[in-house]
């Protein structure tokens, strides 16, 4: 994963999806759901703040990805 921002447009929000945002973040990712303005609906978003793969943290507990 490359280090810094990057924004993920209309993103398909499924339990493995969730599942991944989970291990991320408890790497050290940071990654914030929005919307875009006067976008409407279905125009949801995930803004990803990344220290690069380097940057990670070690997490607390296990990562569970759901499988």
């Amino acid at each position: 994963m490359a280090k810094g921002k990057s924004r993920i447009h209309r993103p398909l929000l499924s339990g493995d999806t969730r599942a991944t945002m989970d291990c991320l973040r408890a790497l050290g990712v940071s990654l914030d759901e929005g919307s875009e303005e006067g976008s409407g609906e279905g125009s949801e978003t995930i803004d990803v703040d990344s220290p690069g793969i380097t940057g990670w943290k070690k997490p607390d507990a296990p990562l569970n990805a759901g499988n």
